[in-house]
């Protein structure tokens, strides 16, 4: 069986420094959330708000243990800010791998953001393979807060994750990762 695992990081962010009374500064955090991916030893983790030197930290940790590492900023290839990350442990290896902006009509243009959309939304994809096995993960997060237009770029942005997968990748089974920004009924 595989081991899956999906996190929403928390950005790396000063604002963090007196959060519920506790400092919870990536340095702060840095050992212990790397602490839990190692014991846990996922296949395939997903990582949302991975700001670049969390992804830098994460891919210099996780590579000593087997694992191929990638990361996306939402703004665009080697762009600053906020992105996701994506990490698949040895025998699988990361043989393609790309990146579409969602709920926008220009899916391809770096840092297209949807109407309302306070922050751009990407989904990051990997086409993975090992010796016995070949499959595609997809990371995303979708659209917040909780108003109308964001529920509207959730659906949509689900709907292209779902054709995206129907289209380039018919033949392949697939695992999708996200933080939906779902709330209860809605």
């Amino acid at each position: 069986p595989l081991k899956v695992m999906t996190v929403n990081m928390r950005l790396a962010t000063t604002h963090d420094a007196e959060r519920h009374g506790v400092d919870c500064q990536w340095a702060a955090r840095r050992q212990a959330f790397i602490g839990i991916i190692l014991r846990e030893k996922p296949d395939f983790l997903g990582v949302q708000e991975a700001m670049p030197e969390q992804v830098h930290d994460l891919t210099r940790a996780l590579t000593q243990h087997g694992y191929c590492c990638d990361g996306q900023s939402r703004e665009g290839p080697d762009a600053p800010g906020e992105g996701m990350f994506i990490a698949v442990r040895e025998p699988y290896q990361i043989a393609s791998k790309g990146c579409f902006w969602l709920a926008v009509d220009t899916p391809f243009v770096p840092g297209s953001k949807a109407s309302g959309a306070p922050h751009p939304r990407i989904a990051h994809w990997a086409k993975v393979e090992s010796a016995e096995q070949q499959l595609v993960l997809v990371n995303t997060h979708f659209d917040n807060p909780t108003k109308d237009v964001n529920e509207a770029n959730r659906v949509r942005s689900a709907e292209e994750v779902c054709h995206f997968l129907q289209h380039e990748f018919v033949d392949l089974p697939a695992i999708v990762v996200l933080d939906s920004n779902g709330e209860p009924n809605a």
